[in-house]
């Protein structure tokens, strides 16, 4: 039954993928991040030189393509949720010293492979097929909400949250409806996975993301999001008069009120609906690690980036255990991930949430606290793989921008080219292939693995910081 509705779980979500990342590097295998299917690799290639419009359209394709069906999302439960998160590692041999367990981004994948132990996320979602037209945020609330209301009336232990991010999420003709579910207990699924791949004795680490964004509360459980993460404070989608917003609604034909804001309703700060961890499961957690010989570590955050530089650090010390000097830095951004890179040729790691300008002020500040104290850095290559997005939104860095922060490096950007910036649809494969190729050729394996221990050591460095 729960195998049967695994076809409405968004394998490209960031909580999906960054699970799938960990899973493949458990298994020293680089991730396949967008599944593209024969001959999708000549049309994007072909179409990256052909123009924008055409493939922002193919961008709509390939989204409906991967959306499910309102009638097989309506058939999601917790135990289908969690059985597909470890369906993920019934490939990888053997039994570990810990698991990470909550928010899920880049830095808890990266801490997660640091450690060489798997990752279960919180969240999940489900992209549906049918379009709500752009700028229309009622629409848009009313496309889902049976199909989310269905879900939460057959699952106690969920919550839903309907994510309507015109700005980063907008496509030629509309929008996709998105639903994401967090997790409120900890599912049966994941408690036996526990007992049966971790150690008695070993320790349940909690990635507790505390980054929060106002949602209207519809419905008990029920929450609807307007905008994310990215460049633009969350009170301009719901109660500003952003001319850029504006603009964008007179476009669409909409009245050009330059806000998003659902009519008639208030607006509640929570925890992020991709991003931040919901407050019951941690405490779940713990109970459970508490009752049943486990330590226990939470670790909070305030954004998705302060995971990225603990891994960062956590990284280094790996490599100093080992004598290595870091070959190179790689830096991801938000689904543009090779996590294997950095095992097989001692890269660092640096991830960044998405290619808007609070990612650009986060790169800023770790080259001034990390990158420009490696030993030799100006010497190494440091990889940038841009997100090739369909939208250029207004909180969107120019190219040169990015070019300013990365100045006096050994500097290789894969998958993308001014020209091309921001939807060169090469990227969606190239990036990683190249990477890939590169890893190939210089492989220094890094060959132990991170000590629990460390991860209160860069906990303490970073809080002092």
């Amino acid at each position: 039954m729960a195998r049967a509705v695994w076809g409405a779980i968004s394998r490209l979500d960031s909580s999906a993928l960054m699970m799938r990342a960990v899973a493949a590097s458990l298994q020293d295998e680089f991730v396949d991040v967008w599944e593209f299917e024969p001959g999708r690799t000549w049309k994007a290639k072909f179409l990256s030189w052909v123009g924008h419009r055409a493939s922002w359209l193919l961008i709509g394709q390939v989204m409906h393509a991967r959306s499910a069906p309102p009638k097989l999302v309506r058939r999601i439960t917790t135990d289908a949720l969690a059985s597909w998160a470890i369906s993920l590692y019934q490939d990888v041999p053997g039994k570990w010293d810990a698991i990470l367990i909550g928010a899920s981004n880049g830095g808890v994948m990266h801490l997660a492979t640091a450690l060489g132990v798997p990752f279960l996320s919180q969240h999940f979602a489900s992209v549906l097929e049918g379009l709500s037209p752009l700028d229309d945020v009622e629409a848009y609330h009313e496309l889902s909400k049976e199909v989310a209301q269905r879900i939460l009336r057959r699952n106690r232990d969920l919550a839903v949250i309907q994510h309507y991010d015109p700005l980063h999420n907008r496509l030629y003709r509309g929008h996709l409806p998105i639903l994401r579910y967090k997790l409120l207990d900890l599912p049966e699924h994941y408690q036996s996975f526990i007992h049966q791949r971790v150690r008695p004795g070993g320790t349940i680490i909690f990635a507790d993301c505390r980054y929060s964004w106002p949602q209207y509360l519809a419905d008990e459980r029920f929450w609807f999001q307007v905008g994310g993460l990215g460049g633009v404070p969350s009170s301009d989608y719901i109660t500003g008069e952003h001319e850029e917003i504006a603009s964008l609604q007179r476009k669409a034909g909409k009245e050009s009120v330059g806000n998003w804001a659902l009519p008639g309703k208030l607006a509640f700060d929570m925890p992020e609906a991709e991003w931040g961890s919901l407050p019951p499961l941690r405490d779940r957690v713990a109970k459970f690690a508490r009752e049943n010989g486990y330590r226990f570590l939470g670790i909070e955050g305030e954004q998705p980036s302060f995971f990225s530089h603990l891994a960062f650090l956590v990284w280094q010390k790996l490599l100093r255990s080992e004598d290595l000097s870091p070959r190179g830095v790689f830096i991801e951004t938000n689904l543009q991930i090779a996590p294997l890179a950095a095992r097989r040729a001692a890269l660092l790691p640096l991830w960044l949430p998405r290619g808007t300008r609070d990612s650009l002020t986060f790169l800023k500040q770790m080259r001034e606290n990390e990158l420009d104290s490696i030993s030799g850095i100006q010497r190494k290559p440091v990889f940038w793989l841009p997100m090739p997005t369909p939208m250029i939104s207004f909180d969107m860095p120019t190219w040169d921008e990015w070019l300013d922060v990365l100045s006096g490096y050994d500097l290789r950007i894969l998958g993308m080219t001014r020209r091309q910036y921001p939807l060169a649809l090469e990227a969606f494969y190239k990036a990683q292939e190249d990477l890939a190729d590169w890893v190939m050729e210089h492989e220094s394996p890094v060959r132990r693995y991170a000590q629990v221990s460390w991860l209160y050591e860069a906990l303490r460095e970073l809080r002092l910081r």
